[in-house]
């Protein structure tokens, strides 16, 4: 388990509640961290950096894209780590630090950016827009949505959006829309097992 303080103080705890390390970040985060498959620990952070921890503790880098960070990062299949600017400029990490590529898919300072990956595809949601973009830095396609999306998660068959007023509405993989759930109040971020999606 990877948790990080509002002090900027990542802990790796085990199993049993036990503090295996901790790793002082120097920042407080922004977002949640992303874990790879081989256990590194990617995270964001309030002074525009995002660092690379590894499953023992240790930085493999840090690097600072240019523009201010919102959210949390995502990692695709590839282990590809992708971070998001408040000004909607997507940065394609590779697992060694260097920017494969980077897109600006609109130009906005709306800070408020929800993201998902899925078959290395990056889901990305902001204001009322919804976009698709390929691992190679290609848009596939957009959509505009009826309310601000708050909350996004892929499972089985496609997308989840939580929206603000706390209704919901599923897409499938190439934007269309599978089923709309009416909401009564705000939810907690979306999470999806592998046949139920949990709301609370």
């Amino acid at each position: 388990i990877y948790v990080c303080t509002l002090e900027g103080r990542l802990y790796a705890i085990n199993s049993s509640g036990r503090e295996i390390w901790r790793y002082e970040c120097g920042s407080a985060p922004l977002g949640s961290p992303a874990i790879s498959k081989d256990g590194t620990v990617y995270l964001n952070l309030v002074s525009n950096e995002i660092i690379a921890v590894s499953h023992r503790g240790f930085v493999r880098w840090r690097a600072v894209p240019g523009s201010e960070l919102a959210g949390s990062p995502v990692i695709d299949d590839g282990e590809a780590v992708f971070v998001i600017s408040k000004k909607l400029t997507i940065y394609n990490f590779t697992p060694w630090g260097s920017v494969e590529w980077e897109l600006d898919i609109y130009d906005s300072s709306d800070e408020k950016t929800v993201s998902a990956v899925k078959d290395n595809v990056l889901y990305i949601s902001f204001a009322d827009r919804l976009t698709a973009v390929n691992s190679d830095g290609h848009i596939l396609w957009e959509k505009l949505l009826n309310h601000e999306c708050s909350g996004l998660v892929t499972f089985s068959r496609g997308l989840l959006c939580q929206f603000d007023d706390g209704s919901t509405e599923a897409f499938d993989f190439s934007g269309n829309s599978i089923w709309i759930g009416e909401g009564n109040g705000y939810f907690t971020h979306p999470v999806a097992g592998r046949e139920h999606i949990f709301l609370v």
